[in-house]
């Protein structure tokens, strides 16, 4: 009996020394018994507890936080030192294989990420945007630096005698891939024929551009398609 809702609210009864009748007009005036405060609440004043019978905790919010209060115990400078091998030493990259080898041993057998479905704190994602930042080539580090001028030849990109040139380029061409035949909107690219970068003044010249899509563009910059496995 003390295992259906019944059992366990004639339990809370006989435990705070309440009748049961006085016990149920109470909750269905949408008040809950406090254990620890022993009174009534209203049921906003509690938390989630999906292992109770009514979903709630057995505590109201306030009591639960002086109860933490108490049991809180500060943690010393002694306990805040880093535990575990000094970053960087030879124990700290074993111990680093180690965790490795048993992640990659969950995988085989099945088991999910220990962090899947956890979401990292909006402090953490800034940290991790900033340290990303930091570590990330620029410049001439960069592998893809060409003359360090690609801000300005994005900046063009978006200047009204690009888009005109680009439009022209299609007009002329209807809208259409001169090497495949694919229409599809939002699908084509406007390809200069002599390189962008090295011929700056026939960037805007109608006759160096073709109509062409993005697998065809792809192709003639890198020699491959969408699929095409990278060699």
């Amino acid at each position: 009996m003390g295992n259906t809702s019944e059992g366990a609210i004639k339990a809370l009864a006989n435990k705070a020394g309440i009748p049961l009748s006085v016990f149920l007009e109470h909750i269905s005036m949408g008040l809950k018994w406090c254990y620890q405060c022993k009174t009534f609440h209203p049921i906003v004043e509690f938390g989630k507890d999906s292992s109770r019978y009514d979903r709630l905790t057995a505590r109201c919010t306030k009591s639960r936080n002086q109860r933490q209060k108490v049991l809180y115990v500060p943690v010393t400078q002694e306990l805040r030192k880093p535990m575990g091998p000094a970053p960087g030493s030879l124990a700290a990259q074993k111990l680093g294989l180690q965790m490795k080898a048993m992640l990659s041993k969950r995988k085989e057998e099945g088991f999910p990420p220990p962090r899947l479905g956890i979401k990292h704190s909006l402090e953490t994602r800034i940290k991790m945007s900033v340290i990303g930042r930091e570590r990330s080539l620029k410049g001439k580090d960069c592998h893809s630096f060409k003359d360090g001028k690609c801000a300005e030849r994005r900046g063009e990109r978006l200047t009204a005698e690009y888009k005109r040139w680009r439009y022209d380029v299609y007009t002329r061409d209807r809208f259409t891939c001169q090497l495949c035949g694919d229409s599809r909107g939002g699908n084509l690219c406007a390809h200069h024929i002599l390189d962008y970068a090295e011929f700056p003044a026939l960037r805007f010249y109608i006759p160096n551009g073709i109509t062409v899509c993005k697998d065809c563009h792809k192709e003639i910059h890198y020699g491959r398609k969408d699929g095409d496995s990278v060699v």
